[in-house]
């Protein structure tokens, strides 16, 4: 999720994200600059930016070194987007939508990443 306008300018400056992104990359772990979808996305099946928050991101990106991709990209199609919704009034994912953001999020990994994978085989 972009933060809003008038917060993103406090997460540019958190010196934490960056210090912890550096430390997983030191540590070779392989890292994602990750959207993770909610409903209204998902029904929709694209993730609208703003521009300000398309600059955000690719600040995001820059300061990261890191380049961003979206679930959205990756995911099955999703026939009943109702179903991942925890329920009617909570958007948060319910255990089918993290199953498949887990998946999606893997695959995404796996592409990016095929040497280490190669190695290890793969999720499942």
């Amino acid at each position: 999720m972009i933060p809003s306008t008038e917060h993103q300018h406090i997460w540019l400056q958190d010196t934490s994200l960056y210090a912890a992104v550096e430390t997983l990359r030191s540590s070779a772990i392989p890292l994602l600059l990750l959207h993770t979808p909610y409903m209204p996305e998902i029904a929709a099946g694209r993730f609208p930016l703003s521009a300000d928050s398309k600059d955000f991101l690719d600040a995001v990106e820059q300061k990261t070194q890191l380049k961003s991709a979206s679930l959205l990209d990756t995911l099955p199609h999703i026939d009943h987007p109702g179903d991942m919704a925890y329920a009617p009034d909570n958007l948060h994912p319910s255990a089918m939508a993290r199953r498949l953001y887990a998946q999606a999020a893997a695959d995404i990994l796996m592409s990016r990443y095929p040497l280490i994978f190669s190695r290890v085989g793969t999720a499942q």
